[in-house]
C-alpha cells in the first residue's frame, strides 16, 4: 500500500489470478448493479476482511464503474477489460474507479516484483544487494575465506601423521616396559 489509494501488485501473481476470468469474478462475488433499470456497473458482493480484495482496498458493496477508464456496465465491456488486463506487464498501472458509501474513489494499482526474499536463493540476494549497494551477511569471498581459517585451526590443532607414528612408538614403549 503506497497511500490510501494506491497500490503496488505482484505482477505474476496478479497474471496468475487474471487466466480465469470465472476465479477472478468469484473471488469479488461480482455481480451486475442497476440503478432506475440501467446497470451502473459490478457490485462486490461480501468479501472478507482478510481477502486479496480487501488487501487491495475494495470493500464490500463497493460498485466498480470502471476500469482502465473501461465502463463495467455490460458483459461485453467487462469482457474488453478481462482482455486489457491480461495485456499488463511489469511497471504497468491500472486504474479502478468505484463508488464507496456513494463517494467516487479512484484506486491505482502498479504492478510490481514482490516476490518474497526467503523464496530466493541466497547468490541471487547477494547479487542484488550488491547492485543496489545494500549488504547482507558476508559475501562468497569472506565466507571461503573464514572456511580456509576453520580448516587451518583444525590442521594446527590436529596431531600430524608423524606425530601420531611417535605417540604410537612411545605407548608401545610403554606397554613393552611394563610388561616386560
Amino acid at each position: 500500500n503506497i497511500n490510501e489509494n494506491k497500490y503496488f501488485l505482484d505482477h505474476q501473481a496478479f497474471g496468475g489470478i487474471c487466466k480465469n476470468l470465472a476465479r477472478f469474478i468469484d473471488m469479488f462475488d461480482l455481480t451486475t448493479v442497476y440503478k432506475e433499470s440501467k446497470s451502473i456497473g459490478c457490485k462486490v458482493g461480501k468479501i472478507s476482511s482478510h481477502s486479496l480484495g480487501a488487501a487491495m482496498g475494495i470493500e464490500s458493496y463497493d460498485i466498480i464503474t470502471s476500469i482502465n477508464n473501461l465502463s463495467t456496465k455490460t458483459t461485453d465491456e467487462r469482457y474488453k477489460i478481462y482482455e486489457d488486463l491480461l495485456t499488463k506487464n511489469y511497471g504497468d498501472e491500472i486504474t479502478v474507479t468505484l463508488m464507496h458509501n456513494n463517494q467516487e474513489k479512484i484506486i491505482t494499482y502498479t504492478l510490481h516484483d514482490l516476490k518474497d526474499p526467503i523464496d530466493e536463493p541466497l547468490e541471487v540476494l547477494q547479487k542484488a544487494d550488491l547492485l543496489s549497494g545494500i549488504h547482507i551477511g558476508p559475501s562468497a569471498e569472506e565466507i571461503e575465506e573464514e572456511h580456509l581459517e576453520i580448516l587451518k585451526g583444525q590442521y594446527k590443532f590436529a596431531p600430524t601423521q608423524q606425530e601420531l607414528k611417535i605417540k604410537e612408538k612411545m605407548n608401545m614403549l610403554k606397554e613393552s616396559t611394563t610388561n616386560g
